[in-house]
């Protein structure tokens, strides 16, 4: 799920023309790289709200879709991971 992420997140950063794309890619990478760092010391992911961030997260980036030219598509790997990541919370 997290290997998903990451991917997504880069591939927007990378191919996306609007500069907002761009930032929020970035930001999101940063956020769930914080949060995973954080949990190698401590538990994290046992607090209910920094688990519901992280999938919050997930699902913004999966709703960006690929870029401008098929915006609104979502790979059928990322809604996936994306109802994995859910279902997990619940």
């Amino acid at each position: 799920m997290f290997a998903c992420f990451y991917w997504q997140s880069i591939y927007l950063a990378r191919t996306s023309t609007a500069p907002e794309q761009k930032a929020f890619a970035i930001g999101a990478i940063a956020a769930v790289t914080a949060a995973l760092v954080h949990s190698l010391v401590d538990f994290n992911f046992h607090i209910p709200a920094n688990t519901t961030l992280v999938a919050v997260i997930f699902g913004l980036i999966a709703a960006q879709g690929r870029g401008d030219d098929d915006r609104g598509r979502v790979s059928v790997l990322l809604k996936t991971a994306a109802g994995i990541a859910l279902l997990a919370i619940v």
